[in-house]
């Protein structure tokens, strides 16, 4: 389970030296190490300059441009653009049709497959969502963003996409509006960005889309842009301010975790006034113990209120306010830390009236998600079954909260008051004669029928299900211990109830086509596995966090090992496949910029954005625990880049959010638990400055060239000749807005792919169409072929596929590359091919391909320019594939290898008799 790739393993000043090495081998020419420009000249069919009003070919005259008065000016590098506005009438503000659009007409071709380029200032940071408006789409802004004809800018950041730079961003433009016609009208519109993958919303007063300073048919999907056009540089940037690990730090992050777990203490239904409410007869005992926030006994008269208000809050939020029981077990039962909560007798009632709570809570049928009313115990009964309960909706993915429940249990399983509880009644009105370990062993029993019944419709979904499915048999294991019970499930029967599917092991079984949640090289496969996912920034990030999780949790408590650990084995694998996503970027910083890393963010699946959130692969418990070489690189990243808010969350080490703010719970939680190990690491740095780990990023300026391909993935990154190019075939199959019904899961295909590009001097986000029609490049044999087959792309000099069969493919060359001349060089294999001759390429069952075209000159065929050859591996057992440079000083030797290793294991040092070969075995 391990994703291809490829790269150069050396140090920046041996680069140079053995670029020349290992293409010399080749027979090339150190040229040829650089990418060339396939054109001096545009491609394009047309070009519309917007702002310009004059006469010339590319004005808006020359273009049957609407005016509505839009905003214009004069911006950068002396450019003019337009801005898309709300309407000058106030009553038709908000309203996405009456907007003030840029409508203008274009040549386009009335056979081919057609796109739309939009030219954008890359530090340009106005929040906005620029879409292509289609007839099939209208006008509503939620109709672009999910599917695979997506908006052409999304904008939700305050950081720029590539500052000082222009951004080219192109979708296609439906055949239906082209086809039979040499020219096309077409309308831009915009909504608000909004960030974190919420739908955009409409331009209110005042607000305007970020400037457009030109547009460009064309029907190469690749648009040249004319050497005259000026482009701009990088701006400078300073280094960021390391971050600082010092006792005061430490402090005010005790401070902070501290201060939120007295919160969700104070916000619990518990103390002196609750149960004299009780006694009262105001507040039903259910009641006590549970999780609210800023409730006071006589705040609901009737116990119908009461018992309403419970259930619906606990199970808001996908139950994240039963996360708060679990911070309180945890900060009770860990020394050196929140000193106020350890050992507190206080605290250790809390917990148990928590636990009862909730076991009065459960509905029926054993699950706690989306329960619209009290669905638990309304009748005095010993027997759970005739206590009045009723079944509840459950929610495929409530084990972000009642995961708690068993972990609480697990956490306070050596605490003698808690012990001794146990052993008492639960409650003699409610439950009579029932003791407290009677009550919580049917509470987890329930709990692990519903999980089990009730598994996540996405990756993300089903690991947070198994992390409670987990808990919730730990916390039986202890009970079973003390009582004499065997109500636990085997370890055996927990992989292949949950585990084995939850992480990728094995296929998803609740979906007809036994897809995998999780990629062989290591991505989470939002939303619904391998036959319709791929690489994702959002959702697929916190696969990789909840697969490192749950592999802790396994290793701690002793079910995994040293010896046999297959979900560490995919938690890293998960680990690595992110970080070939990361990449070095700006972030503002006062009137300028200072230098920072992000995850890619374009090719995602759910969360799309033009610019990712700033990343540095933060998985404190892969490092520490297991010791992993590019968690401990990432950290020394977060701290080179004085990075203090790690996963993304919106919240600094010592700034934990209100108890109130949506999300507060989830980001407390994580910071509660993975403190030990920041703790840990931050002490190591300071007292060892240079990073240990011996690995780079794919994407950092310090890395080699190099290739990483995930076929299950969809998913290709490649680092190559100063260009960072990264790839999906076959976005979002199943999202075609307007079907009323997805499309067959065993057909699982769209033949759109979606694409970032970037080189120093411009930024390319490309939606585009895979070769499937004469219409979209396919001719003869060279074609994308359907699912399970070969799957080919192409864009600049890559030309990219994926073979999905168990024997190898022969993928033909398209026509143009096949008379062009010239050579290609497979970036994984290194096997070059004389495209004077060659006429197909073998593609590997199960592997990949990554071909690169050198020209002999500077033009292609009008219509397609060459693209890089991807295949799909679904061997359990993929390889990592690295050129790896070899430096001994000592013997006076070095030289360039290529070995085939596994992805996943530590880096060790071999010797050979002359010479050092660092490598992963």
């Amino acid at each position: 389970m391990h994703g291809i790739e490829t790269g150069y393993k050396a140090f920046d000043a041996r680069k140079r030296y053995l670029m020349c090495v290992i293409f010399l081998m080749a027979g090339l020419t150190p040229s040829h190490v650089f990418a060339q420009d396939i054109s001096t000249a545009s491609n394009a069919l047309d070009r519309l300059n917007f702002g310009d009003t004059g006469s010339d070919a590319h004005s808006e005259s020359k273009h049957a441009f609407v005016n509505l008065s839009q905003p214009t000016g004069t911006g950068e590098l002396g450019l003019t653009y337009r801005e898309i506005a709300p309407s000058t009438n106030s009553s038709d503000i908000g309203i996405d049709a009456d907007n003030r659009v840029l409508t203008f007409t274009m040549a386009c071709s009335p056979t081919l497959q057609n796109y739309l380029t939009i030219q954008v200032w890359g530090s340009d940071t106005i929040s906005n969502f620029i879409y292509l408006y289609t007839p099939a789409q209208g006008y509503v802004l939620g109709n672009y963003l999910g599917y695979n004809q997506p908006e052409l800018d999304n904008q939700a950041s305050t950081d720029p996409i590539l500052a000082g730079r222009f951004v080219y961003e192109t979708v296609p433009i439906p055949l239906s509006m082209t086809s039979g016609n040499s020219s096309v009208t077409l309308t831009l519109n915009a909504g608000q960005g909004i960030p974190g993958g919420a739908p955009a919303v409409e331009l209110q007063s005042g607000m305007t889309s970020r400037p457009i300073y030109s547009a460009f048919t064309h029907t190469n999907p690749y648009l040249i842009v004319a050497s005259t056009d000026p482009q701009g540089t990088a701006p400078s940037a300073t280094a960021p301010k390391p971050a600082t690990y010092n006792s005061a730090y430490f402090s005010s992050i005790i401070t902070s975790l501290s201060n939120y777990v007295s919160a969700a203490a104070s916000n619990q239904n518990y103390g002196s006034n609750w149960t004299a409410a009780v006694n009262a007869g105001t507040v039903p005992a259910q009641v006590v113990g549970s999780f609210e926030l800023g409730l006071a006994p006589g705040d609901f008269s009737t116990a119908a209120e009461w018992l309403n208000q419970d259930a619906t809050y606990a199970s808001s939020g996908n139950g994240a306010p039963m996360q708060r029981l679990e911070m309180l077990s945890y900060a009770y039962v860990t020394p050196n830390f929140l000193t106020s909560f350890y050992q507190n007798s206080t605290t250790e009632q809390q917990i148990v009236a928590g636990l009862d709570s909730y076991s009065y809570m459960q509905p029926l049928n054993g699950c706690f998600g989306d329960m619209a009313a009290w669905d638990g115990l309304v009748t005095h009964s010993a027997s759970f079954s005739s206590q009045g309960r009723q079944n509840a909706q459950c929610s495929p993915i409530e084990g972000q909260g009642d995961w708690a429940l068993g972990a609480a249990i697990v956490e306070m399983q050596n605490d003698s008051s808690f012990l001794s509880a146990l052993n008492q009644d639960i409650n003699s009105t409610l439950e009579p004669g029932v003791l407290r370990y009677k009550a919580y062993q049917t509470m987890l029993t329930n709990l692990v029928t519903a999980l089990i019944n009730n598994h996540g419709h996405a990756p993300n979904q089903d690991l947070l299900q198994a992390k409670a499915y987990v808990y919730a048999n730990l916390a039986l294991r202890v009970l079973d211990k003390i009582y004499g019970t065997s109500l636990a499930q085997s370890n055996s029967t927990m992989y292949s109830d949950y585990l084995d599917e939850a992480s990728g092991i094995n296929p998803i079984v609740n979906i007809a086509a036994n897809g995998y949640w999780v990629s062989h090289g290591g991505l989470g496969l939002e939303k619904n596995g391998s036959l319709n996912g791929s690489y994702d920034g959002g959702y697929g990030w916190l696969d990789t966090q909840y697969l490192v999780w749950l592999a802790k949790v396994l290793n701690d408590n002793g079910i995994e090992t040293s010896s046999s650990h297959p979900v560490r084995t995919v938690a890293l694998n998960a680990a690595h496949a992110f970080s070939k996503f990361l990449y070095p970027s700006l972030v503002a910083s006062g009137s300028g910029y200072a230098t920072t890393m992000r995850s890619e963010q374009f090719l995602t699946f759910r969360w799309e954005a033009g610019i990712g959130p700033v990343d540095t692969l933060p998985l404190y418990y892969a490092a520490v625990d297991f010791t992993d070489p590019y968690a401990i690189h990432g950290f020394y990243l977060e701290h080179a880049n004085g990075i203090t808010t790690p996963y993304s969350q919106g919240s600094s080490w010592s700034v934990t959010p209100n108890i109130s703010q949506g999300g507060a719970d989830d980001t407390a939680d994580l910071y509660l638990h993975s403190y030990a190990d920041y703790l840990t690491l931050c002490n190591n740095l300071n007292s060892n400055p240079t990073d240990p780990s011996g690995v780079t990023f794919l994407h950092e300026a310090a890395s080699a060239d190099g290739v990483w391909a995930d076929p299950t993935g969809s998913t290709i990154s490649i680092k190559h000749a100063g260009e960072n190019i990264e790839m999906v075939l076959n976005w979002r199959p199943l999202m075609t807005y307007g079907q009323s019904i997805a499309l067959s899961p065993s057909e699982p295909q769209d033949n759109v792919a979606r694409i970032h590009d970037t080189t120093a001097t411009m930024d390319r986000l490309a939606t585009v169409d895979m070769p499937s029609s004469a219409a979209t490049g396919a001719s003869g044999n060279y074609t994308s072929g359907a699912t399970d087959s070969l799957y080919i792309g192409r864009y600049g000099n890559y030309l990219v596929g994926l073979n999905w069969q168990t024997s190898a493919a022969s993928m033909t060359l398209p026509p143009d590359m096949e008379t062009s001349g010239g050579t290609a060089t497979d970036l994984i294999s290194g096997a070059n091919y004389n495209l004077s001759t060659a006429t197909t390429v073998s593609v590997p069952a199960g592997s990949a391909v990554a071909l690169y075209q050198y020209l002999p000159t500077s033009n292609l065929g009008d219509l397609w320019v060459a693209r890089g050859v991807f295949a799909n591996h679904l061997d359990r057992d993929a390889l990592e594939f690295r050129d790896w440079a070899v430096d001994d000083r000592e013997h006076g030797c070095r030289r360039a290898t290529s070995r085939r290793l596994p992805l996943h294991h530590h880096l060790r040092q071999h010797a050979c008799s002359q010479c050092k070969l660092h490598h992963r075995d």
